[in-house]
């Protein structure tokens, strides 16, 4: 969970789906105290399968060591969501975006 201070609530990270389908995608939840109540975003999934990575899920937000706000979340190599070693971890900045609309998350 991270807090969104441009607009004073809380994101909440769920994964959905059955983890080794395609299908499997990552959302975000927007909640006005920590414990809710919370509103997904209607938009759909925030990370969803793509390109040779499939099934995101685990997404957590963290500042790196230059103060920057990033994403993490894992997804298997596709073709690999059922085999030992498939999953990896990425990393991704967050910014201002008009698809994502967060703004910026940590601060």
């Amino acid at each position: 969970m991270a807090y969104d201070y441009t607009r004073g609530n809380y994101l909440l990270t769920y994964s959905a789906g059955v983890w080794w389908e395609r299908d499997y995608s990552t959302g975000i939840a927007r909640c006005s105290t920590p414990v809710g109540p919370c509103t997904s975003d209607p938009s759909g999934p925030w990370i969803a399968s793509s390109a040779g990575r499939t099934a995101p899920g685990g997404l957590s937000f963290f500042t790196n060591t230059t103060g920057q706000a990033r994403a993490i979340f894992s997804t298997f190599a596709e073709g690999r969501e059922t085999q030992n070693g498939g999953r990896s971890a990425t990393i991704m900045p967050l910014t201002l975006s008009p698809i994502v609309g967060l703004g910026p998350v940590v601060k």
